[in-house]
């Protein structure tokens, strides 16, 4: 760039002729004692030498005159003086009008977007790196189009015609970070309460069964021991990036201070994501980690599914809790061994404790949870989950029953 051209306009109330001229505005700028107007469309501010243009005109049907102004800084080292400048201006403009001048054209705000938009392209592109080869190296080939979360999908353009294309290198900047983001819950938090009610001392408690109710996301989960990042240092940057990035790709007007934020998170990410991808072979992902986070990008997708899948694993917990009860075993050996609830469905069935109309449920409960989990292609809606929701609960409150009745249990 050249120069640095900046253009506002204000609106002056011109009752009892004030202001209603470009001589007077003059002096009104020059109010500023360190603002000298010379000939020749010159302004002087301390060791900065300005064009300045002014328009005038009065707007129609009201007692306002309108003021276009264009300053022209050929002095590309100085956009800080320039600024000063600026300032100056608006505040003597916000001193006679209450209001800040309207900006028609800020080509400061055009050099700090410009020094700033590769830093942003380059972190985003990162960031699609570093998801594209988790998903690739560390889940089944097909990972991504089975979990990835419905927002995800929808922000990728419509009008894209290479349907093999990686839907990480389509989406939106914000959306990237859901992908990490999801929250999994090993175990529901009525579990956790149904272990405190049956505990009589403190000391009978496990403190690693009680760490597993804690509620983790991906970023902690498979990448905190390698990166020292903690997750919300992580997401809180990246939000505010983003916003900084819209700013950017919607011609909102960047100042210095912007531009300096970019500086600083560009700098904090870029460092910290290129060790994770770099440490990427340390991260292991069991078949049991696939389900969760398969879990965990559902609920990502929509809203109305966090609860319906959080009850669906409080009632795998309370078939375990309850097989395990039967037979003497540890439930925690029977979680760990990956299990499959039509096996512990048909223990009970044998043993009288459930019909077949409860099966028939579960079995329909149990697609649901597959379908939303798993299928691409489907969306359940939700007057979908809230027609299902009864018999879910229905389900539940007959396993806490049974579970309830067996000896020792409190």
């Amino acid at each position: 760039m050249e120069s640095l051209r900046v253009e506002y306009i204000v609106l002056i109330e011109t009752k009892n002729s004030f202001c209603n001229s470009v001589k007077s505005f003059n002096n009104l700028l020059s109010s500023n004692d360190d603002i000298k107007i010379e000939k020749g469309n010159v302004i002087k501010f301390k060791d900065l030498t300005l064009s300045y243009e002014v328009q005038t005109g009065e707007v129609n049907d009201k007692e306002q005159r309108f003021f276009h102004t264009k300053f022209v800084c050929k002095e590309i080292n100085k956009i800080e003086e320039y600024s000063t400048f600026l300032r100056s201006v608006r505040d003597i403009f916000f001193k006679i009008t209450g209001k800040q001048p309207v900006s028609l054209w800020d080509d400061i705000s055009l050099y700090y977007a410009t020094k700033a938009y590769p830093m942003i392209h380059e972190i985003e592109n990162l960031m699609r790196k570093f998801l594209t080869k988790f998903s690739i190296t560390k889940l089944e080939s097909n990972w991504i189009d089975k979990n990835i979360p419905e927002e995800v999908k929808t922000s990728v353009k419509s009008n894209s015609s290479n349907n093999d294309a990686n839907y990480l290198y389509q989406t939106d900047f914000i959306q990237l970070i859901n992908f990490l983001s999801g929250k999994i819950k090993t175990s529901s938090v009525s579990g956790l309460l149904d272990i405190i009610k049956g505990t009589n001392n403190v000391s009978e408690l496990n403190l690693d069964e009680l760490k597993s109710f804690i509620p983790t996301n991906n970023w902690d989960r498979y990448f905190s021991s390698i990166v020292e990042f903690e997750w919300d240092y992580l997401e809180k940057r990246w939000r505010k990036l983003y916003d900084l990035r819209c700013k950017v790709a919607h011609n909102n007007f960047l100042n210095k201070k912007d531009y300096d934020d970019v500086l600083r998170y560009f700098g904090e990410l870029k460092p910290k994501l290129q060790t994770a991808l770099d440490k990427m072979d340390e991260v292991k992902v069991s078949d049991e980690d696939q389900e969760e986070l398969a879990e965990s990008f559902a609920i990502s997708s929509n809203s109305y599914y966090e609860d319906f899948i959080n009850d669906w694993k409080l009632l795998e917990y309370l078939l375990v809790s309850l097989v395990a009860k039967l037979d003497g075993s540890d439930e925690s050996l029977l979680l760990k061994k990956g299990h499959n609830p039509r096996i512990f469905m048909k223990v009970l069935f044998e043993r009288g404790l459930i019909d077949s109309s409860f099966v028939m449920k579960f079995d329909h409960l149990r697609n649901l949870r597959n379908d939303i989990v798993h299928n691409l292609h489907y969306n359940a809606s939700e007057n979908d989950i809230r027609m299902i929701y009864p018999t879910l609960k229905w389900c539940i409150g007959l396993i806490k029953g049974l579970l309830g009745s067996l000896p020792n249990h409190q």
